[in-house]
């Protein structure tokens, strides 16, 4: 009887310590929400007037629907098409447009 409660007694208190280290938390600024490949979210009124001007002048039936800047000043810009498809294109600081490596 007695090694039960003294194994009661370790599983008890592992079991609270386990619950009492994890009182760390991570708040994450919904703002700079960080993608798997590097790119943060950036709101359309911080993006550049010729990123949206590159934007509105090639994809003018399509709608923005979210834009991400990288380290290097890449932008990721997420599009909707007039048939609602999902379009993702990449363009450099300048608004120059990045095509992607085709992998062989």
């Amino acid at each position: 009887m007695k090694k039960i409660l003294i194994l009661l007694t370790f599983c008890l208190g592992s079991i609270s310590l386990g619950f009492s280290q994890n009182d760390k938390v991570e708040t994450i600024n919904k703002s700079e929400s960080v993608s798997s490949d590097g790119f943060v979210y950036l709101h359309k009124s911080k993006v550049k007037k010729t990123i949206l001007h590159s934007i509105t002048e090639r994809f003018a039936k399509s709608k923005s629907v979210k834009i991400y800047v990288n380290k290097q000043n890449d932008y990721k810009v997420e599009l909707l098409n007039a048939k609602d498809e999902k379009q993702v294109v990449y363009l450099d600081e300048k608004g120059n447009w990045i095509y992607p490596k085709k992998e062989n």
